[in-house]
């Protein structure tokens, strides 16, 4: 047999195409020279760059990175020895973090482990603490040092007063209130604040505020309502009494309590004392908190909020009118004995009702609600049930809440297409279904914001190869640039070097004919902008974003929900 020449030197005997996957890197510098989405691997794990979030494997986050400075594609971005995970100043090769007279390289001092030095023990390494690198067995203190000692022991005594004053800094306005059923016509309204220190250390410790932020209370509410999102609790109370309610504000840092006082008298003057069971009772809340929720194995990531959803173990390769439980068992405590949680699928009109819960163990099927038992504990699944069916494949992913205020949970589900034998899709099909299903979330991007990319049709038909092309309106297109021109069977990249009036003059890459109507979109090279390469840059096409100008319109919100849209890591955009 003859042995085939390696005539495009890429070192694959079985191909002359020096670029395999068509990513526009050489499969001699290619690392996945069969995949188009990567094709560089810094830290060697086996990950792409475009996937890994720690392209140099230092610890740090490649958007950690970049905010410090620090270069995501070198370990050691200033060449002084220390890593940049954990260099104090990762750009300057003679820092002195803590000002001590010693370089920050002079104190790293790792040993075996990589961890840089603590030379006296205290858990903090020496080139943050001016006196960690020092000897500590030195027993003569000066009287500045001996003032400091003494100073650092009083802080220690107060702390634990500091903390519950700090633990204790919710406040309502009005804190006490009179309230006389019948003659009270405007309704009881009481809001939320926190002291003023408690802003202040907010402000210099987490600048960027408190996050997902929710409220809850204890006591017999008296026909009161707690707004769980604002803390506000307003209404009229139905009975006579005094009524003291602790509220409780949970956030992405821990929690802040605060007390309510509330003299209820009648007409007559008569004051009656609430049944011990309704006001000194602690009721724990009906909502399920992101905080008290736990899953076994783990959740793939999120922080069970509406934005960043837990996300269960998605399932593939259901077959039509299939039943399928989530891998997960979720476990969310600190709810009141008896509490009723309702569970709803925010995406109910594409999925319908195929979406459920089912208690662990389960006793009573799928469910659209379950009662908290009487250590104030649901343990569930997220259930699938193909109702339908669906015989010709479809891709479900359901947003499921619980509570009120609450939990959010994402499940992505595939079922597959009903074949008496399932042919298993190519690369490129793979990737035609994944722009697809991408194209059909731009009805959630605000283009109001973005604008639109400039596009026309074109007017009449045009041949494989034809260097002229006619818009039905090419005013807003450039004298020369790049447009995607796309019918019902695909699209292609074109290019013109001159315009005359609705006519592009000078075109290139057109490999097979277009009708009339069909769709001509300009577009910019996005590869060129860091991080983007060849597929992402189509997933973002697919969005309809092909312009400089709509990604730097880009506000935190856009950011957010084109970042979901292309189906890639928290930050990526």
């Amino acid at each position: 047999e003859s042995i085939p020449l390696d005539t495009d030197g890429d070192f694959d005997p079985d191909s002359t195409d020096p670029d395999d996957d068509g990513d526009g890197y050489n499969d001699t510098d290619d690392v996945f020279s069969l995949d188009s989405s990567e094709w560089s691997d810094t830290d060697g794990d086996g990950i792409g760059n475009e996937e890994d979030t720690d392209d140099d494997g230092d610890g740090l986050l490649d958007t950690e990175e970049i905010s410090l400075g620090s270069n995501p594609l070198v370990k050691d971005t200033d060449n002084d020895g220390i890593p940049d995970n954990f260099d104090p100043l990762p750009l300057d090769p003679n820092g002195d973090f803590d000002g001590d007279g010693k370089l920050d390289s002079e104190e790293y001092n790792p040993g075996g482990d990589g961890d840089p030095a603590d030379a006296d023990g205290n858990g903090k390494n020496d080139m943050l603490q001016a006196l960690a690198s020092e000897s500590t067995n030195n027993s003569e203190r000066s009287p500045a040092e001996l003032c400091c000692w003494a100073l650092l022991l009083l802080l220690i005594l107060l702390f634990p007063l500091g903390k519950k004053r700090y633990d204790n800094s919710l406040i309502y306005d009005p804190h006490e209130i009179n309230y006389v059923i019948g003659e009270n016509e405007s309704k009881i309204r009481a809001v939320p604040s926190l002291h003023e220190y408690t802003k202040k250390y907010i402000s210099l410790v987490n600048k960027e505020g408190l996050k997902r932020i929710t409220y809850g209370i204890s006591g017999n509410l008296n026909g009161l309502v707690l707004d769980s999102k604002t803390g506000i609790i307003s209404g009229h109370p139905v009975k006579a009494g005094d009524y003291t309610y602790e509220i409780v504000m949970n956030h992405s840092k821990g929690k802040y309590k605060g007390n309510l006082l509330i003299h209820v008298t009648s007409k007559d003057g008569k004051v009656e004392k609430p049944e011990e069971s309704e006001a000194s009772t602690p009721a724990l809340s009906s909502n399920p908190e992101p905080e008290n929720t736990l899953s076994k194995p783990e959740f793939g990531g999120g922080a069970g909020t509406k934005m960043d959803p837990f996300v269960i173990t998605p399932a593939k390769g259901l077959k039509p009118g299939e039943e399928i439980s989530s891998k997960q068992v979720i476990t969310i405590s600190g709810l009141k004995s008896g509490g009723i949680v309702n569970m709803s699928d925010l995406d109910i009109g594409q999925n319908g009702k195929r979406f459920a819960i089912v208690s662990e163990p389960d006793e009573v099927g799928m469910q659209s609600a379950i009662v908290a038992d009487d250590d104030g504990t649901i343990k569930f699944r997220v259930n699938f049930k193909d109702d339908g069916p669906s015989t010709d494949g479809a891709d479900y992913e359901g947003l499921i809440k619980l509570g009120t205020a609450s939990v959010y949970l994402s499940w992505a589900v595939e079922v597959i297409k009903e074949e008496s034998e399932q042919v298993p899709l190519s690369k490129e099909e793979k990737k035609q279904k994944d722009l697809e299903r991408i194209k059909t979330r731009s009805e959630k991007i605000d283009f109001n914001i973005l604008g639109e990319a400039t596009n026309s049709t074109l007017s009449k038909p045009v041949e494989k190869d034809a260097h002229e092309i006619e818009l039905e309106d090419a005013s807003e297109f450039e004298k020369k640039g790049t447009a995607t021109i796309t019918d019902v069977d695909g699209s292609e990249i074109i290019a013109w070097t001159t315009k005359n009036g609705n006519q592009l003059i000078g075109v290139t890459g057109l490999t097979r004919a277009f009708v009339a109507a069909s769709i001509v979109v300009a577009k910019d090279d996005l590869q060129v902008i860091k991080g983007i390469g060849p597929f992402i840059e189509e997933k973002l096409n697919a969005l309809g974003i092909y312009m400089f100008v709509q990604i730097a319109r880009m506000t935190p919100k856009l950011e957010e929900e084109v970042n979901i849209a292309i189906e890639f890591f928290p930050g990526r955009v």
